[in-house]
């Protein structure tokens, strides 16, 4: 018996052969033993498209895939979200909304196609204990009757300075923490 090989052709997928015996494409078509007679068989081949990753804050685990008409789901990759983001999911006009990295999906395989991943800024927040004082920087948002103001920052905001708070009969000397230098 012998089995036909499988042909490489650049940029194509080898669906299989066709020929007596064999209408539907097949990548394992056998000649057995004592055939005789002349046989023809035709490759058949899908053009491989390509789908890109595509990630502005993180890094994806591969920076793409290949695929064809018909061809296999893929897994999404995992990506590694940069600091002061969180990966939210992967999108693209093939879908709505959002799948998760690890979740297979299938494409049409008749272009090639980006995939989007989607991320979100991580929101902080700055705390000032004023000790008693007051904060007139209109930035900062006042805690009701505990003389602590907060403000909300992300890894794209600009530089923040830290106010100097007001208290009737005392000089504001600088901020103390042990995350922040001083500041006078």
């Amino acid at each position: 018996a012998t089995t036909l090989p499988i042909p490489q052709r650049d940029g194509y997928y080898f669906t299989g052969w066709t020929g007596p015996g064999h209408t539907t494409p097949s990548r394992g078509v056998v000649i057995a033993k004592g055939t005789t007679g002349d046989v023809e068989y035709k490759a058949n081949y899908e053009k491989i498209y390509k789908v890109s990753y595509s990630s502005a804050h993180g890094t994806p685990e591969r920076s793409s895939d290949s695929i064809h008409k018909g061809g296999p789901k893929i897994k999404l990759p995992s990506v590694t979200a940069d600091e002061g983001y969180t990966f939210n999911g992967w999108e693209s006009l093939a879908w709505t909304g959002l799948k998760a990295a690890g979740q297979e999906v299938t494409f049409a395989g008749t272009e090639d196609v980006t995939v989007t991943a989607s991320f979100t800024k991580i929101e902080y927040t700055i705390t000032l204990n004023t000790d008693g004082g007051s904060v007139s920087d209109s930035g900062w948002t006042a805690a009701v009757a505990d003389s602590r103001y907060t403000k909300s920052y992300n890894i794209e905001s600009d530089d923040i300075v830290l106010p100097k708070p007001i208290r009737a009969g005392y000089t504001f000397m600088r901020w103390a923490d042990s995350n922040w230098p001083a500041q006078q």
